[in-house]
């Protein structure tokens, strides 16, 4: 059984490189929205950020391959 080494593909390497760097600014923003002293809303509206910037970053679309820089 032969398999494909996708990985060797720019597209998919620039997919990775794309995801990673996307979930290391989430992580960034968390750390950054933790050290945010304020009123009690701004930790709720904190915590709704993360929660919507870790839903995308575990969705996110990948382009099309032809759309890739």
């Amino acid at each position: 059984m032969a398999t494909a080494d996708y990985h060797s593909h720019p597209y998919v390497r620039h997919l990775n490189a794309w995801h990673l760097e996307l979930a290391m600014l989430r992580d960034l923003i968390d750390h950054i929205l933790r050290e945010v002293d304020g009123p009690e809303w701004v930790g709720s509206a904190s915590h709704i950020a993360l929660e919507r910037f870790s839903h995308l970053v575990e969705t996110c679309p990948f382009p099309q391959e032809n759309q890739v820089i």
